[in-house]
Formats: C-alpha cells, structure tokens, sequence
C-alpha cells in the first residue's frame, strides 16, 4: 500500500487517530491464532487487506477483536465501516447498519465480518471467502 492510499484511508476517521501496527498476515505466515495473538482485547481496529487481484479493502470496529467463539451483531455500534481504495486518493466509507453485518470471534479465522471472512492461512489457496 503506498503511502498516498495510508493517507486517504486515515482520512475516513474524524480527526487523527493513533495508528499501532499490530499484526501484518505475510509476517505472521497468514495465522488466525498469531491475528489473535496480536489484536484480541487491543480496542477499535482498523483491517487492511489486499486480495490477490491488488484490490485494497477493509473495515473499522470499535468492537474488540476475541477468540470467543461467536458470533457479534453489529446492535449498538454505528461506527463499523468498510472501504475500497478505488484509486490513491479515492476511498470511499460505508457505514454499516445495524441489520447489514456482524463480526464473528472465532479462533481459528482471521477477521471476519459477515459476509466477508479471512481464514486461517487466506494466502493459500481460497480461503478469503464471502457468504451471502
């Protein structure tokens, strides 16, 4: 991701946030137990991935991240949001809705958040998947 695309998907917060790197999939040889390991119990997150094609997308939650075993509804937080970088210095935020997704903590997938789930090792074959 260059820096220009960094910029523009900061710039969907209001006001600056403090950004950590907590876990990087290449890094942590794309394991749901190491994503986990490293953002489980960390506060609001912010997701970023790139599919194979070179598409760049993502969302935000002030939900923690756990390994629970369950299911999330979305009931009391507006502020879930997803993007798509469709050019450097255009990415446009959705708001999420209460009846359009929820997050799933389970332990042995990376993020998900319905209908998108990134599965443990998602680099290997198909394994970043949708459901409707």
């Amino acid at each position: 991701m260059s820096n220009t695309e960094f910029k523009a998907i900061s710039n969907l917060f209001d006001g600056k946030p403090k950004l950590e790197l907590l876990f990087e999939a290449k890094k942590h040889d794309f394991r749901a137990g190491a994503f986990h390991a490293a953002c489980d119990n960390k506060g609001p997150t912010l997701i970023v991935a790139k599919s194979k094609k070179g598409c760049i997308f993502g969302w935000f939650t002030t939900v923690e991240w756990t390994s629970s075993g369950g299911y999330v509804a979305n009931k009391s937080d507006s502020t879930t949001w997803v993007f798509k970088v469709e050019s450097p210095d255009k990415v446009p935020k959705y708001v999420m809705k209460e009846t359009d997704t929820g997050l799933f903590h389970l332990s042995y997938y990376g993020p998900c958040i319905s209908p998108l789930i990134i599965d443990d090792r998602a680099n290997e074959g198909e394994n970043c998947i949708t459901r409707s």
